[in-house]
């Protein structure tokens, strides 16, 4: 920070690298402030920072999920999946761990159509590209699991078995 500032675009991504930790590791309300306090210093230079922006927004978006904040997820996370699908693509895995990220919410608060349709999009690119991100194809996986549970489907949830996902 005192060598290059705190707006500088590598003080941000180790910021965010940090609020992803703190995220994984449960410490949930460290981990928010931390992404807003980066999402607002990439917010002016938005454009060409959108490669942090967004999975910034994701990763904050699925930590206010963890929460239970889906009300405060929902918003933030369907706003994240169209700058997405703008800025990369629909068929880009940062669009599909936005698609995962908000049909992790829509599943949360009981909305499992909504949430089927997305994560199945989500699955069909993230299995595609798994070499790339292993970790968030299996968690698509994961969360069609728990949605087929959760919906009284389980069967529908075996195809997304982890003997499938290694």
């Amino acid at each position: 920070r005192r060598l290059v500032g705190e707006d500088h675009r590598n003080t941000l991504s180790v910021t965010l690298h940090l609020a992803r930790a703190l995220r994984e590791s449960g410490r949930l309300t460290e981990a928010e402030s931390l992404f807003r306090h980066a999402l607002v210093r990439l917010e002016p230079q938005e454009a060409e920072a959108r490669t942090l922006t967004i999975p910034a927004q994701v990763a904050l978006g699925r930590t206010l999920t963890a929460m239970g904040r889906t009300d405060d997820a929902l918003p933030l996370l369907e706003r994240t999946l169209t700058l997405s699908r703008d800025a990369f693509g629909p068929e880009h895995w940062r669009t599909a761990e936005a698609r995962l990220a908000l049909g992790e919410c829509l599943f949360l608060l009981r909305q499992f159509r909504r949430a089927e349709g997305l994560l199945r999009e989500a699955y069909v690119v993230l299995d595609r590209d798994r070499r790339a991100q292993p970790q968030v194809a299996r968690d698509a996986a994961k969360a069609l699991q728990r949605l087929y549970q959760a919906w009284g489907k389980p069967a529908m949830g075996q195809r997304y078995a982890p003997a499938r996902h290694r």
